[in-house]
């Protein structure tokens, strides 16, 4: 299955979901490989659904990163960001492509509500910050930024970090002032992988669910609030890779259930994982508050081979398409799905889930 499907994809089976005794909500998939899959799509799970289309002729392949006061904001393929209105109005686009100030060459978009700013972290490089019309305001490097793994801006004046695996070890997240200076620490190390040296660097995100940040200890299984409560365990059992092995190129990987793209929207978690030994991938959603389970879609190998896309089912209008991660971008319990057509537009699905 290596051999045929991108690293990136990812399946995901829950068996059930639930809230343990002290409040943490579990997903549990261990004996989910014996469920049959199903053909059941995104809208069974949606109480309302809305399409934009996106109104550009030469800016394609849009996804999103940011929706606030109704303004919708997005990058292109090749790293353009775009704002558009509520109802698909191209306000502003730019092409900040380069090495000069306010400029980037492998950039990470976040929306800073707090400021009303676009921080856009310059992978390895330096932190910029534009307006919320994306005009240039500032732009800070320093010795940290060439070793942050992620930022979110979590208050007027503070943002939350994480920093690349083997730097540092006494913490995996860390707070900085408008500055960049490290101004707290929290979260110690939760698991082996972060503290294994026989593996890669790893570059961990700070997560915002439902409007609360989280942070997952990269090759564990338990989201964290900021600060250090548990808020989510997925439990894989005996289909949970060894910690150690997480970080490490070549490891066994064929018996494990590997976790690579997840979401959290609303009451519903959203999963993919990959199930080497039996050459599928599973897209599955479950209620962590119900433990109901309502969707457990299947891609294979075949799939993979009559050139169909992989991903969640999802129906519209009596269309069935395949929902993917890669073009995915979660607020609360709304999932906006940009599909790019073939001639390089763009529509944006705002899907409200139950």
């Amino acid at each position: 299955m290596k051999k045929h499907l991108p690293i990136i994809l990812l399946a995901a089976a829950v068996l059930a979901g639930s809230c343990a005794g002290d409040g943490v909500r579990t997903v549990n998939f261990e004996n989910s490989l014996k469920s049959k899959p199903d053909t059941v799509g995104i809208e069974s799970i949606a109480q309302k659904i809305e399409k934009v289309e996106l109104k550009c002729d030469s800016l394609y392949d849009i996804t999103l990163f940011a929706v606030y006061d109704g303004r919708l904001f997005g990058k292109t393929a090749d790293y353009k960001l775009v704002i558009f209105s509520e109802d698909g109005d191209l306000l502003h686009a730019y092409d900040r492509s380069g090495r000069g100030p306010g400029e980037y060459v492998w950039p990470d978009f976040s929306y800073d509500p707090y400021n009303h700013e676009i921080l856009i972290y310059d992978f390895m490089n330096k932190v910029i910050r534009l307006d919320s019309d994306g005009r240039f305001i500032d732009e800070v490097r320093n010795s940290l930024t060439g070793v942050l793994g992620d930022i979110r801006a979590i208050s007027k004046d503070r943002y939350a970090a994480t920093k690349m695996s083997n730097t540092e070890r006494d913490s995996s997240i860390i707070f900085l002032d408008r500055d960049l200076n490290i101004v707290g620490k929290a979260l110690p190390i939760y698991n082996k992988s972060q503290l294994s040296t026989r593996g890669l660097i790893v570059s961990e995100p700070v997560l915002l669910y439902n409007s609360t940040y989280l942070f997952k200890p990269y090759g564990g299984h338990t989201y964290y609030t900021l600060d250090g409560a548990p808020y989510l365990h997925v439990e894989l059992g005996r289909y949970a890779q060894p910690e150690d092995d997480a970080t490490v190129v070549g490891a066994n990987e064929a018996n494990y259930l590997l976790e690579n793209s997840e979401d959290i929207c609303g009451d519903w978690y959203l999963a993919e994982f990959v199930y080497e030994k039996e050459m599928c991938l599973f897209f599955d959603a479950v209620n962590t508050r119900t433990g109901k389970r309502a969707i457990h879609n299947t891609y294979t190998e075949q799939d993979l081979e009559n050139g169909e896309d992989q991903g969640f089912f999802f129906r519209y209008d009596g269309e069935t398409y395949r929902i993917s991660y890669m073009n995915f971008y979660v607020q609360d319990n709304v999932l906006y799905w940009s599909r790019f057509s073939d001639d390089g537009s763009t529509t944006i699905f705002k899907i409200t889930l139950k």
